[in-house]
This record gives structure tokens, sequence and C-alpha cells, in this order.
């Protein structure tokens, strides 16, 4: 089960990592976490012996006792849950970061292109001997 999982989670990350444009790296490394995540998901839900083996009441018996499995694989499934929580809380702060960021610059670049445009004009009707070269172009 495991050896399938890292295997899905490999192939999720290749292939999102090469079928997007944009934030390549942020998508693929979300989709190699919750992917797996999900399918884990539908396996404890789907497959009776692997349900089983985490209530202790079938599959995988053996030397370890039934209450230091189910702690272990609870363990491992909460902690595997938190990082799926931070993946996409990481991936959807990064993406209104992004979009913040560009809504910022966009702003200042207005505003300084509004300066230039002010500064030109009121050194054009000073009448002033200003060399050209000291004007600045607003493109």
């Amino acid at each position: 089960m495991a050896i399938q999982l890292g295997v899905i989670a490999i192939a999720t990350f290749l292939a999102l990592y090469l079928r997007e444009s944009d934030n390549r790296v942020r998508a693929a490394l979300a989709g190699a976490v919750v992917l797996p995540f999900v399918l884990l998901i539908v396996d404890l839900l789907t497959l009776p012996d692997f349900r089983g083996s985490l209530t202790g009441t079938g599959g995988g018996g053996g030397a370890i006792e039934t209450g230091a499995r189910l702690d272990f694989v609870q363990s491992m499934f909460d902690t595997f849950k938190w990082v799926v929580v931070t993946v996409v809380a990481f991936y959807f702060a990064a993406e209104a970061s992004e979009k913040v960021t560009t809504t910022v610059q966009a702003e200042k670049t207005a505003r300084v292109k509004d300066e230039v445009r002010i500064a030109q004009a009121q050194a054009v009707s000073s009448g002033g001997n200003l060399p050209s070269s000291v004007l600045l172009t607003a493109d």
C-alpha cells in the first residue's frame, strides 16, 4: 500500500510539473501530497481488510499487539493529515500573496507614472532652462 501511494505521489508530481505552465512546483507538490491522501481515505473506506487491520479486527496479525499497531497507524494518519493541511494552506497563501503583490505593484507603477507626468508638466510650465536629459519619460 505504501509503495503504491509513493509511486502515485511521484507520478502525480511529475505529471503536474510537466503540465503546468505557471506555479509548476507549487501545483506539483500540492497535488503529490493531496492525491495520495485522498486515495488513502478511499482505501480506508472501501477495503475491508485494510480497515480491519487498522482496528485490529482483521488482516496483518502477528507479533505486534493490536493496541500498539492501532496507535501507530492512527498517529501516522494524523501526521499525514496535518502535512496535507499545511501544504494546502501554503498553496493558497502563496497564491493569495502573489495576487496581492501583483496588485500592489500595478498600483505603484500607475502612481509613479502619474507622478512622472505631473513632474514633466510642472517642468514644462515653469519654463525653466532644463535640459531634456533631466526630464523623465512616462512610457
